[in-house]
């Protein structure tokens, strides 16, 4: 029976949600952001040159 419950015991990491740290998670949502809002503005500026080509004024 005690292998079991360290069988089962060790599998725990692997079936449930590991602990996270509240700091960890933040970092890596900032960062996340961060390279949203970079790609975000040159992708917009892409797209505003396609227009403008698109249109004929550039």
């Amino acid at each position: 029976m005690n292998r079991i419950i360290l069988f089962l015991y060790s599998l725990k990491g692997i079936f449930l949600p590991k602990p996270f740290k509240e700091d960890f998670l933040l970092k890596d949502i900032t960062d996340s952001l961060k390279d949203l809002e970079y790609y975000g503005i040159e992708h917009d500026k892409e797209n505003m040159k396609n227009d403008a080509r698109a249109c004929g004024k550039g």
